[in-house]
């Protein structure tokens, strides 16, 4: 169902009794650009520089169209409900928005390549505005009720008098900060430049939105503090024409939101209609908390979940979705179209890829096929160890007769009934469906994925984990050779090009292998000197070799992969640990050793999420390296140690 602005304020009741009474939603979005040539993505950034460096491109570019599909359980099928919404900052009957509208050539090319209507755009584009530039709306002597998107008066373009008064202005902000004082900071304010300036001022991520600027009278502003309960309250004078109800009618649904590879997406939803993006990741978590607290992303599930992460060759949205769909239906799930949502088809819809609403559907198609799919080899797994049929059935329902009885099975729903109902404005209820809720899927919940990033993803709720998190397409080189060029390793390496190296020194480095349907012909281990005598002396590639600083010694070099990687890494610690506690004599006996082992062990898995596949139950041989280094145990481990060799 396409909504525009004409017909958005009497659409948008329905519109909200849907999304309440969903028991997950789908979004997606659509945007008039990506990425600005001057900020550059690097392997190596830890998560708050890659948060810098998409807050950046954020800023810089818009929302063209939303997508949300809301997903509800009947006694028979699941019925979707996808709304497109066409989203343009323009000005309305009583605002001005004073927005810049930023492009690129290459987006809106792929736009119109998949029939986005432009004309629509600006003709019916919804209006938005989030509650940071509410905050900063101020009315002109002619009677304007003016908003800025972000702030738009450059320092360098300033005059003297103006730049002279911004740094006044920061430096009384930074000191009534620092003083910590409930009285409102009075700014003397001499022409309507300088109140811009105010109002802009307050708006930088630096003041994570807790400033508040109103007039005091006709030549004075005066700023306040604002508590965190109150910065997402509308403000007395809100625009009626606002897609920040969507947002809010999501938020109110209390029910999962899942997103596919969305990083962008969220970014740009809460710097657009919720709140402008502050500096710090933290408090850019907090944000996403504060407007939707159970985010899901499929694309996070399908790289890192133990059942998923080796099911897919690709996790690309389309192929994704036609795998999952047919296997839902083959599955005898079945999924329709509620009534006046016709302008997709269940089966799928080519000619609308990459519309927002169609994308929105495909991805809660995902979802729905991930969730089953758990939960049937849960179920299969607990029925080869038990013997018995697990309690919950593969169609997803729930036998609710007996509450009071505690199950012996991992299938553990929330303990909290809140979470499976939602109260609409009108005090109604609407219970959700648990399965969304179980946790096998909630630890992967709150996670968002990173490309190209060796730290995978952000953790909205807590501290990244790099353990477990590793992705199928990254091995480990190590013993590289000191002077081997990138170009060597590639010829080194030949079947698995293209790949991106990321050197950590001049003798380890992280490989991506950039085809997932390459991953398969990794050689792992170490490189053998059948590889590398053609590029030596006396061999036919000589020339080559002496190019790119290929060696004998590269026969030494060893691929591992992110499992291996992380057990021999855990194995290291474990030494350093033994031999730092020997030598200051908290051990003398190898009994002793054992149990400081098995201590640290323990408390080194508990920081681990559950549900990650530990090293020893991969089928797969030990590195070289790792049986070099490993820890000689009494005889029944050394027997524990031969099996796994012969693995």
């Amino acid at each position: 169902m396409e909504i525009l602005k004409k017909e958005f304020e009497e659409a948008l009741p329905n519109i909200r009794e849907t999304l309440l009474e969903a028991d997950f939603i789908a979004v997606d979005a659509e945007f008039s650009g990506l990425a600005t040539n001057d900020v550059k993505f690097q392997n190596g950034d830890d998560i708050q520089q890659r948060y810098s460096k998409i807050q950046s491109h954020v800023q810089a570019f818009e929302i063209v169209q939303y997508g949300v599909c809301a997903f509800k359980k009947t006694d028979t099928c699941y019925v979707a409900k996808p709304f497109n919404f066409y989203v343009f900052g323009s000005d309305n009957d009583n605002v001005q928005s004073h927005r810049t509208f930023l492009s690129s050539a290459s987006s809106l090319s792929f736009l119109r390549s998949n029939n986005f209507d432009f004309n629509k755009l600006i003709d019916e584009g919804i209006p938005f505005y989030n509650y940071s530039e509410e905050r900063s709306l101020f009315t002109t002597t002619g009677g304007y009720s003016i908003i800025g998107r972000h702030p738009v008066l450059d320092d360098t373009i300033l005059n003297k008098h103006q730049r002279q008064f911004l740094e006044n202005l920061r430096n009384n902000l930074a000191n009534w900060l620092q003083n910590g004082t409930g009285k409102p900071l009075l700014v003397p304010t001499n022409n309507g430049t300088q109140r811009k300036l105010v109002y802009q001022e307050i708006q930088q991520g630096r003041y994570n939105g807790f400033l508040k600027a109103s007039p005091r009278d006709s030549r004075n502003l005066e700023i306040t503090k604002i508590d965190a309960a109150d910065r997402f309250q509308k403000s007395s004078n809100s625009p009626q024409l606002n897609f920040r109800h969507v947002i809010e009618a999501i938020r109110d649904s209390n029910c999962p939101v899942v997103i596919h590879n969305g990083m962008y997406d969220i970014c740009h939803t809460v710097d657009q209609f919720w709140h402008n993006l502050p500096e710090n990741v933290n408090d850019f978590k907090q944000l996403v908390g504060n407007m939707w607290n159970k985010v899901v992303d499929t694309k996070y599930m399908a790289e890192f979940h133990p059942i998923l992460k080796n099911c897919f060759n690709t996790s690309v949205l389309g192929s994704l979705f036609n795998t999952v769909e047919e296997e839902l239906r083959k599955g005898g799930h079945i999924i329709r179209m509620g009534d006046g949502f016709d302008r997709y088809s269940v089966n799928g819809s080519p000619e609308s890829c990459h519309e927002a609403g169609y994308d929105a559907y495909m991805t809660g198609i995902i979802y729905l096929g991930f969730i089953y799919y758990i939960k049937e080899k849960e179920e299969e797994e607990l029925e080869k160890r038990t013997g018995e049929k697990g309690d919950i059935p593969i169609d997803g329902k729930y036998d609710n007769s007996d509450q009071t009885t505690t199950k012996s099975t991992s299938h553990v729903t929330s303990s909290n009934p809140e979470e499976l109902k939602v109260n609409s404005e009108a005090g109604t209820t609407h219970a959700k469906e648990p399965i969304f809720y179980d946790t096998s899927v909630t630890p992967f919940y709150n996670k968002i994925f990173l490309m190209r990033c060796d730290n995978p993803y952000i953790d909205l709720q807590g501290q990244e984990i790099t353990h477990g998190n590793i992705q199928r397409n990254r091995f480990f080189l190590n013993n590289i050779p000191t002077g081997l060029t990138n170009a060597g390793i590639e010829r080194l390496y030949p079947e698995i090009q293209p790949i991106y190296v990321s050197w950590i020194n001049d003798n380890t480095a992280w490989i991506t292998v950039k085809h997932p349907n390459k991953i398969e012909l990794v050689k792992l281990g170490m490189l053998g000197m059948d590889r590398v005598r053609d590029f030596t002396r006396s061999g036919t590639r000589y020339v080559e070799g002496e190019a790119f600083r290929i060696t004998s010694q590269a026969a030494e070099m060893e691929l591992l992969t992110g499992d291996q990687w992380e057990a021999l890494q855990q194995n290291t610690s474990t030494s350093t640990y033994i031999q730092s506690q020997q030598q200051n004599g908290k051990s003398t006996t190898t009994e002793q050793s054992i149990v400081s082992s098995d201590s640290l062990e323990k408390e080194v898995s508990s920081s681990v999420p559950s549900g990650g596949a530990s090293y020893d139950e991969f089928d797969i041989p030990l590195p070289p390296s790792f049986r070099a280094t490993k820890r000689e145990h009494p005889s029944s481990n050394q027997e524990k140690d031969t099996k796994r060799s012969k693995a």
